[in-house]
């Protein structure tokens, strides 16, 4: 058998110290912009309590002192249902289509509803948007974590995560 070839005479194929840089580079940039916005996702979901009274007086809802049953849903049921139940199909979704495409697709559905959010004229409007900007930020973190998943090896995934 003269088609068999030993190990001494293929070259092996070892990354330059350049390119294993440049990986590096990348996965340090990914994972700061995965982190930059799970640090959003964490603060826009605060963002209404602040503004509480505010926006009960200028949308005319709830008792004025920003602790009204409208509030309190708006604050809790209305983002939290479809925060926490979409989370899973996300994940599921992320592990057989793209999800780089699908984290781009929730980031946008969050922004818009987060933007929309500010020209509201009724609660009605304000509580639909709020549970689409749950909708929106539900897919970040499996997706997110799925991402960082494919970046990093088993020795340096839980210290990326």
């Amino acid at each position: 058998m003269q088609n068999a070839t030993t190990s001494r005479e293929r070259p092996m194929l070892t990354p330059s110290k350049l390119d294993v840089l440049r990986l590096s580079r990348h996965k340090t940039f990914v994972l700061l912009q995965l982190t930059f916005i799970y640090f959003l996702n964490q603060l826009d979901r605060y963002a209404i309590v602040p503004v509480n009274k505010e926006l009960e007086q200028s949308l005319g809802f709830g008792d004025g002192q920003g602790s009204g049953i409208e509030y309190q849903l708006l604050a809790g049921p209305i983002f939290i249902l479809i925060y926490s139940t979409a989370g899973v199909p996300f994940g599921v979704l992320g592990d057989k289509r793209n999800k780089v495409k699908l984290l781009f697709g929730c980031l946008l559905l969050w922004s818009a509803a987060t933007t929309m959010m500010g020209w509201c004229q009724s609660y009605w409007q304000l509580a639909v948007l709020r549970a689409i900007q749950g909708l929106g930020q539900a897919g970040c973190t499996p997706l997110s974590t799925g991402l960082i998943g494919h970046l990093f090896s088993s020795q340096t995934l839980g210290s990326a995560l």
